[in-house]
């Protein structure tokens, strides 16, 4: 039976195991809870509160443990590399693709120093400069909505972002063989980097507040 005095101290000695894993204050509240505790569900009234408690406990423990799991899931470093590789090939064909479109509308011209020039005029005083302006600005837009999809966690948003346009800054520097931009290229793109960060923080906000649907049955 498991209500005789065999299983009712070990029940308490599991239990005290359970407790002291969860913590101190938790312990002495899982103590008092089963001094007073009387199961009322028809499916426990057999059993003791010792070991009714016991098996809460220990599925209150064993959810803590898949959750910590999860948050360690979160932090691997090679999720977080494939993360950081699907980001920036993905911001590349964002702005290859407004760079193909302005081609076909204004003309632009279609070459790698659209994307990875630092001498390239990134200014509204030409129109060559406002397109050039124009792609980069859209594909920070892009950006902020692969944020959302591919980060999905506002606090990330910024390192990740700056991550991107480090490469793309490493890249440029690779290119155009020179180390020292143009202002104009810092100035464009420091006014990317915070049109990204500041969408893509809002949009993964608004998705992490998002309201739970639950179903009423």
């Amino acid at each position: 039976s498991l209500n005789n005095p065999a299983t009712e101290r070990d029940g308490r000695r599991r239990l005290g195991t359970v407790a002291s894993r969860l913590g101190r204050r938790s312990a002495v509240s899982v103590a008092r809870a089963a001094d007073r505790h009387q199961p009322t569900d028809r499916r426990t009234s057999s059993i003791s509160p010792v070991t009714y408690l016991l098996g809460v406990h220990h599925r209150q423990y064993e959810e803590k443990k898949d959750r910590d799991e999860g948050e360690m899931r979160k932090q691997d470093p090679v999720l977080i590399l494939s993360q950081i590789v699907c980001l920036q090939c993905l911001w590349y064909a964002s702005m290859g693709a407004a760079v193909v479109g302005s081609h076909l509308i204004s003309g632009l011209s279609l070459s790698l120093d659209q994307f990875f020039s630092l001498e390239r005029p990134l200014s509204a005083r030409t129109e060559t400069g406002s397109q050039g302006l124009l792609v980069l600005l859209v594909s920070a837009v892009v950006g902020a909505f692969l944020l959302r999809r591919i980060v999905e966690k506002s606090r990330k948003c910024l390192d990740f972002s700056v991550t991107c346009f480090f490469v793309h800054l490493a890249a440029s520097v690779a290119y155009s063989r020179t180390v020292v931009p143009a202002a104009l290229w810092w100035i464009a793109h420091a006014l990317a980097l915070i049109l990204m960060v500041v969408l893509g923080e809002y949009l993964c906000s608004r998705n992490e507040l998002r309201e739970i649907p639950l179903s009423v049955t």
